[in-house]
């Protein structure tokens, strides 16, 4: 089983990914059709257990399965009265008995495929809802889903006047387009942004592979303009990490953190030191990944054996501290962490080891304060559960909720204006941040 410490996961190419809120890998898991399992009251049973077994705390399970039970009979639709008959004293004693008791008093073994299949994961989603918004069950055909979209390679982030946006891969339809950092969306497809959620404006986004997809961009005080892209399928690896010499100024941005985060980016860095003075480490809108890879992440950057956080639940497994291996891939050269409001779970840790650590100057805002790992658990048919099983804890022992990554030196700067205000303090040192926080001390100067 694999832990991440990140917001939303698919499975692209055999490898799970962190799925970010953009419009080049995907969208938030949606409802499912597919065929049905072998026993869909096993698949509930089992993630009755698991989550009683390995949710991060010990837990009442009677309000989970009260829970279910309201959506199997909501589902249903059986009156109160033949309801309150079928169900008899179950209710006095709530357990997965009782939900068996409700499964049965639904009817689900003479319901067709598609009926009991959504009746049934419906009262699992009703319980995993009740825990958190960040554990799921994952059906068989979301896993794949993605795979079917094209995309432009655009990563964004809201604005006032519709997304803004705040990374675009090389070679990407979006960037082959002509978009460039920064750049305000203000329609898709003659649709105004202004009051969607960024999830409908990814939707929007999204089409078949080979469409076309058009943009109103405002960049600047210019006028509006109308952009077609094409879409098509966007490799993670184009949007995952961006490596570009500003100067003497290595910027680093990265946008999940995936398995071959460090291969790809260690050497890129090593290549580029003798022409390096500092190193801008961007990490914002980057909302984690995979636990082991963000510990390999912050490796790249602290002395052997420097503690970098830990992770504690309630089983053996999910308890553990983690410290530094590897070494200093730039030893002297100083460090400037970019984080925002957006940076989350992995990333927060990343951040605040080289904060901890007095390696890295931090700028820009506090991090989201989200400190959940979870992990994938296998069901049958195909699903699988996410689960969170432990909590992220900074090198100073408090938790990541508790103590986001507050920055060395604060701005309301915002998308590429933020990252040449990083770029600046690089050059030129502490000194010329203009907020800076009185409560912190780093190494940089």
């Amino acid at each position: 089983m694999k832990r991440f410490c990140g917001r939303r996961l698919a499975q692209a190419g055999g490898q799970w990914l962190v799925v970010l809120l953009l419009c080049s890998c995907g969208i938030p898991l949606g409802p499912a059709h597919f065929p049905r399992a072998e026993n869909d009251p096993d698949r509930l049973k089992a993630v009755f257990v698991i989550v009683q077994e390995n949710y991060v705390v010990p837990i009442d399970m009677a309000p989970l399965a009260e829970v279910a039970i309201a959506d199997i009979r909501k589902k249903s639709g059986i009156d109160e009265a033949t309801w309150t008959q079928c169900m008899g004293s179950a209710n006095s004693a709530v357990g997965f008995d009782a939900i068996r008791r409700a499964l049965g008093c639904a009817h689900v073994a003479q319901m067709n495929d598609s009926a009991a299949n959504d009746l049934t994961d419906a009262a699992i989603a009703a319980m995993i809802d009740s825990l958190n918004d960040q554990s799921v069950l994952i059906a068989p055909n979301e896993l794949t889903e993605n795979a079917k979209f094209g995309a432009i390679g655009l990563a964004l982030t809201k604005d006032k006047d519709g997304v803004a946006v705040s990374y675009l891969g090389k070679g990407t339809p979006g960037s082959e387009a002509g978009i460039e950092m920064g750049d305000v969306i203000t329609a898709i497809d003659g649709v105004p942004l202004k009051e969607l959620t960024l999830p409908a404006v990814i939707a929007l986004c999204r089409g078949a592979v080979g469409s076309n997809v058009v943009l109103t961009v405002k960049r600047g005080s210019g006028p509006a303009k109308k952009v077609a892209v094409m879409r098509r399928i966007v490799p993670a690896d184009a949007m995952g990490q961006f490596v570009e010499m500003h100067g003497n100024v290595l910027v680093v941005q990265l946008h999940s953190i995936g398995e071959r985060s460090t291969e790809i980016l260690r050497p890129a860095i090593r290549d580029r030191l003798p022409a390096t003075r500092a190193v801008v480490l961007d990490l914002r809108d980057n909302g984690g990944g995979l636990l082991e890879a963000a510990i390999e992440l912050a490796s790249n950057f602290l002395d052997e054996k420097a503690d970098i956080g830990s992770t504690r639940g309630r089983n053996a497994d999910d308890t553990a501290k983690y410290v530094a291996r590897g070494g200093d891939v730039a030893p002297g050269v100083p460090l400037v962490v970019l984080v925002n409001e957006e940076t989350a779970e992995g990333a927060e840790l990343v951040a605040s080891a080289l904060q901890d650590n007095k390696r890295a100057f931090v700028v820009g805002r506090t991090t989201h304060a989200m400190d959940r790992v979870h992990t994938l658990f296998p069901l049958a048919g195909g699903y699988m559960l996410k689960l969170t099983s432990a909590y992220i804890y900074r090198a100073t022992g408090r938790r990541l909720s508790d103590a986001p990554v507050v920055p060395d030196c604060t701005s309301d700067l915002r998308n590429a204006a933020l990252l040449d205000y990083a770029i600046r303090i690089a050059e030129r040192g502490a000194a010329s941040c203009l907020h800076k926080s009185a409560a912190t001390e780093s190494g940089f100067r």
